[in-house]
């Protein structure tokens, strides 16, 4: 069986089509109308991470370790 697969003709060799990645459903809250009428950037940064709180929602522990926002 070794000898049918060497004398077999080399396949040519082209680059593949690129396979269309299935992205998942993005939660992200915004619609299109709220794209299009321009909001300020600090409520657009609010609104990406799903409304989550940001560190100075939050109120400051006892005894809790400094967080750097980066």
């Amino acid at each position: 069986m070794a000898f049918k697969r060497e004398q077999q003709p080399e396949q040519k060799t082209y680059p593949k089509p690129a396979k269309i990645r299935q992205t998942r459903n993005k939660p992200y809250p915004w619609t299109k109308e709220d794209r299009k009428a321009k909001k300020p950037l600090v409520d657009m940064q609010m609104r990406r991470h799903c409304l989550r709180p940001t560190l100075s929602d939050i109120p400051p522990q006892k005894n809790a370790p400094t967080i750097i926002p980066r």
